[in-house]
């Protein structure tokens, strides 16, 4: 007896931190686009009343955290006397702006809900997600965005149930359509960025919401996949976050593509193109590039 899920990874293009009293509805609101590629969660029964987390078949204590923490919350709030066995199965690297530790939340309290037909409402199980993020301090947007699909805009900050969300592909009259069937995701990734660090640093979150208000209204005037890519270079310049070694990748991956930025919160760049064949052939020579393309189905059991 098993449960599996698939939750799309997540790519923040540029944010603003909303606090509030009431955690539910404490996040951020910005843009950013879901991947094909993400984390397949699998839970199983396991031995006695234990819960054995693994990441890739490996066991790994740092970055078993939020899973583990998610187990212990499901197991305590809904009286579950069984053990649990969690494998994570990642695409993409953690801790690097793809929205992992949200992935990994939401796969647990799904997983395990789906394996002892618990029938738990869905958004409760988003919201306990998202207050797992913010307990961790791991993030405060990506749950919201990743129970979407496609290229999200978060117009309202809170778990699901509580903030509001604009689908780009809901919205009418993009001059060169929203159709996100033939875009393609490039990434390249450097190193990790330690989200708490920037999302607890008051000087930081200033910055944050000065620039990201800015991309935001920029985006909005005129919402389209180019101004989108520059309204998310324009926020990491503008912050800070953007070093010479990212700027020069993204001015690599520039090439062939709508466009190009750094992920949010990451020191991985990433760009959109339609043409996937030039980054396989032509840049080669960079190491550990990975292809995606954008996810229009969003969570799935499979």
């Amino acid at each position: 007896m098993k449960s599996s899920v698939f939750v799309p990874s997540h790519i923040t293009c540029f944010f603003t931190v909303f606090n509030h009293n009431n955690p539910l509805m404490k996040g951020s609101c910005g843009a950013g686009i879901l991947l094909d590629k993400g984390i397949k969660t699998i839970a199983k029964p396991y031995k006695n009343d234990e819960i054995a987390i693994k990441i890739n078949n490996n066991q790994d204590v740092f970055k078993e955290v939020i899973s583990r923490r998610a187990a212990e919350y499901m197991k305590n709030k809904f009286d579950i006397n069984e053990g649990i066995a969690i494998n994570h199965d990642f695409d993409l690297p953690i801790g690097c702006g793809f929205g992992t530790s949200a992935a990994s939340a939401l796969g647990t309290v799904l997983s395990i809900d789906n394996l002892f037909e618990l029938r738990i409402d869905s958004t409760e199980l988003y919201q306990i997600a998202h207050l797992l993020e913010l307990e961790l301090s791991s993030g405060l947007g990506d749950v919201i965005a990743e129970t979407s699909k496609g290229i999200v805009i978060r117009t309202k900050p809170g778990a699901p149930g509580f903030g509001k969300t604009i689908n780009y592909m809901d919205i009418p009259n993009i001059p060169n359509g929203n159709d996100l069937s033939d875009v393609y995701v490039v990434t390249k990734t450097l190193s990790e960025i330690d989200t708490a660090s920037i999302i607890q640093n008051q000087e930081m979150i200033n910055k944050i919401n000065y620039y990201g208000s800015k991309a935001m209204n920029l985006f909005l005037k005129d919402p389209n996949l180019d101004n989108l890519l520059k309204s998310s270079f324009n926020f990491a310049k503008g912050t800070g976050l953007l070093n010479k070694d990212m700027d020069n990748i993204i001015n690599i991956l520039k090439e062939k593509a709508i466009g190009s930025s750094m992920a949010m919160l990451g020191n991985t760049a990433f760009a959109l193109t339609y043409f996937p064949e030039y980054y396989i052939n032509d840049l080669c020579y960079i190491d550990d590039l990975i292809i995606s393309k954008v996810n229009t189905s969003g969570i799935k059991f499979i």
